[in-house]
């Protein structure tokens, strides 16, 4: 059965996802914070001009949903709410904590417990069924405390997942008002194997940023992991190469020791890079939120950027 693909990609990916090119991401929520440090990481966010955020129902074992739904009730229609399908929580009730506890205290006995128990215990991937889409949908709509998400993405999936009774499954959701859009969010060959045979399902496409991935022309583009392993790859590379640093300092005048600096270097170039694209990042950090937020409204690139970022990757 064949599906129209949406309209409005690129062209009004800024005016959909966010007043800015720049989004947080979610995934690490809560990690070690308590709820309210959390919000407080979001609220940062907010008030360095961020307007789009990305989470999944799996991020923080199932709970980065609900604290930025804490955060975005009051201020919805200021919001660009972006989150995913597919991939389940693992299981938080009493009986999976104390599961978790007594493995912690002694791993020799997962021996003695069902396969079933333990597959509680770790997320659940490739859950595309129609019936587990649109309960995976009312849980983030819930947890978010809104009638609608922005967009959809459909988390890891592969063109195996793929049914007609699943595009019909996302179009009703898009007819009923409980999603604006839809799209994907997996790794790179999977992502390229679904604009080729799913272009329908591919009208928003979020991938890591090293990957290389080209969306089909009119497509929204949304990038991921822009620091994490590029970031400490980079600061590696001008530690051990003197000639590179002084490169580094002449290009962006900043200290090539400097973290932050160099976490801001990376932003500026995927912007550059991908103009069309909204950029994800993510901090715990309250001056770095503020700092890369900044990013997006701080005009050109330094000089000499897209030679010096050639010359690393080389």
């Amino acid at each position: 059965m064949r599906h129209e693909r949406q309209r409005g990609g690129r062209s009004d990916l800024v005016s959909a996802f966010g007043q800015t090119r720049l989004g947080f991401g979610c995934a690490h929520l809560p990690g070690r914070l308590a709820r309210r440090e959390a919000l407080a990481v979001l609220e940062t966010a907010f008030d360095a001009g961020i307007r789009h955020f990305d989470v999944a129902r799996m991020y923080g074992d199932g709970q980065a949903e609900g604290i930025v739904g804490a955060f975005a009730r009051g201020r919805r229609a200021e919001l660009s709410l972006v989150t995913k399908a597919g991939i389940t929580p693992a299981s938080h009730g009493i009986a999976a904590r104390t599961l978790r506890q007594a493995l912690h205290a002694a791993p020799a006995l997962a021996t003695f417990i069902p396969a079933a128990a333990r597959d509680a215990l770790a997320p659940r991937f490739g859950q595309f069924a129609p019936a587990q889409i649109r309960d995976s949908l009312e849980k983030s709509l819930r947890e978010l405390q809104t009638d609608y998400i922005d967009a959809l993405l459909l988390h890891e999936c592969a063109p195996h997942h793929v049914t007609d009774e699943l595009k019909l499954t996302l179009e009703r959701l898009k007819a009923d008002g409980k999603i604006k859009r839809w799209g994907i969010a997996c790794l790179a060959e999977p992502s390229r194997a679904l604009i080729t045979t799913h272009p329908d399902l591919c009208d928003v496409v979020q991938v890591a940023a090293a990957a290389d991935v080209r969306p089909l022309p009119d497509a929204a583009l949304i990038v991921h992991s822009v620091l994490g392993r590029r970031l400490a790859a980079l600061a590696e590379k001008l530690e051990g190469d003197a000639a590179l640093a002084a490169r580094f300092q002449a290009v962006v005048s900043a200290d090539p020791r400097d973290r932050s600096a160099l976490a801001a270097v990376l932003i500026q170039w995927e912007l550059q890079r991908r103009p069309d694209a909204m950029v994800l990042f993510s901090s715990t950090a309250p001056a770095r939120i503020r700092r890369n937020a900044a990013l997006s409204s701080a005009g050109g690139t330094p000089a000499g950027l897209a030679s010096f970022m050639q010359a690393i990757a080389t």
